[in-house]
């Protein structure tokens, strides 16, 4: 079987995300450094999680406030050594992505050294650029070495993000149709509808800088991969690209939205506890999100064990319990444990993994329904049974 780095890559690179944000709320240089690391790992793993990061800082440090930083001190130069292996390493023991990035580096660097600088196009806006940066310094008469320095690493910052820019539109052939059917298969457009609403609450709650960089580097990402995520037309190669960045960037936009609605709570409050099969849990890990959102704990309890399911209940006292899992598949209820039906998710997924297929919209859909159920046990002599 063949390795598939984008499981391990998408684990160090969101724990490297939230370290910095960590880092960030607590002043914990160590953080910072660990951030960074984790990040470089990622980037180890998949070369282009580099490229996207890099893009995400030139973009972030053109505009940002000059001190705001994604994560504590030590993330760049962690990065930066982490980053520096990964080119070294692929140098030395070159894959399939190092000929498919090749190329677009060429096409880079063969538009930055043709007269394509002078089209006026491109040298127009640049000079309007420069123009009013220095007019904007002299006016406000901030020209010391350190704003001129400033200056000039953001028209850097903004130059290294134009390439990035030039390198994607350059070299790609975008297809929106196909990267639709693959939103509309694997995230559904209720989840997308939630994330484009929950990207404002992002921005709105984000606490450090770090957790706005965050953002912004996932849309970046989400933005090449939709227009060009280079994919066969095969349902497992396009979850394999969007897996890393994308759906986690619109599984917590989405989340963000959906708990800012009214009454979201009623379904699942702060604080309450999930319940789920223990084979569920680890095929959809779809405990992590309201351990993160609602502040909710996950138990890992098969269905068949209504003995430790009761015992769970009796033990949490007050604390609301709800069971999450597949319509239809629920645990059979005895004694004075009760299942009352909360709410109901049909949605449908591609079955098709490695087959080729014919037409678009003929993608082997499957109808998956899930189920939410709040756990409660009848008062009287049996409540205090262990």
């Amino acid at each position: 079987m063949r390795f598939m780095p984008e499981i391990p890559s998408q684990y160090f690179l969101w724990a490297g995300l939230w370290a910095g944000a960590t880092s960030l709320s607590s002043d914990a240089s160590r953080l910072g450094a660990l951030s960074g690391l984790a990040v470089g790992v990622a980037g180890l793993m998949r070369l282009d999680v580099l490229i996207h990061v890099a893009a995400g800082l030139a973009l972030w440090k053109a505009f940002a406030p000059r001190h705001s930083w994604p994560a504590g001190r030590g993330f760049v130069p962690a990065l930066a050594v982490m980053a520096a292996y990964a080119i070294v390493h692929q140098a030395l023991f070159p894959t399939h992505y190092a000929a498919e990035m090749s190329p677009r580096l060429r096409i880079v660097l063969q538009y930055l050294s043709s007269y394509h600088l002078l089209d006026y196009r491109v040298a127009g806006p640049a000079a309007l650029t420069l123009t009013m940066v220095a007019v904007a310094l002299v006016r406000t008469g901030r020209t010391d070495g350190a704003t001129l320095l400033w200056t000039g690493l953001r028209i850097a910052a903004m130059a290294a993000f134009a390439a990035y820019a030039v390198a994607i539109v350059a070299t790609a052939w975008p297809d929106f149709a196909t990267n639709l059917a693959w939103l509309r298969i694997y995230a559904g457009w209720p989840i997308a509808l939630a994330a484009v609403i929950g990207v404002p609450c992002w921005l709105r709650r984000a606490r450090n800088s770090a957790e706005r960089f965050a953002l912004v580097f996932a849309l970046v990402a989400t933005a090449q991969l939709f227009y060009y995520p280079p994919v066969s037309p095969q349902p497992l190669w396009a979850i394999r690209r969007f897996l890393r960045i994308a759906f986690p960037l619109a599984a917590i936009a989405a989340g963000l939205a959906l708990s800012s609605l009214a009454g979201i709570g009623a379904l699942i409050p702060r604080g309450a506890v999930i319940v789920g099969d223990p084979a569920f849990f680890a095929e959809s890990q779809l405990h992590i999100a309201p351990w993160i959102l609602r502040d909710a704990p996950a138990f890992f309890v098969s269905r068949t064990r209504t003995d430790s399911l009761r015992e769970l209940r009796a033990a949490m006292g007050d604390r609301p319990m709800f069971w999450v899992g597949p319509t239809g598949r629920s645990p059979v209820t005895t004694g004075n444990l009760q299942l009352v039906p909360v709410a109901n998710y049909t949605f449908s997924v591609a079955t098709r993994r490695m087959e080729p297929y014919d037409s678009r919209d003929d993608l082997g859909l499957r109808e998956i329904s899930l189920a939410l159920y709040r756990v409660d046990l009848e008062p009287g002599p049996q409540t205090s049974e262990r």
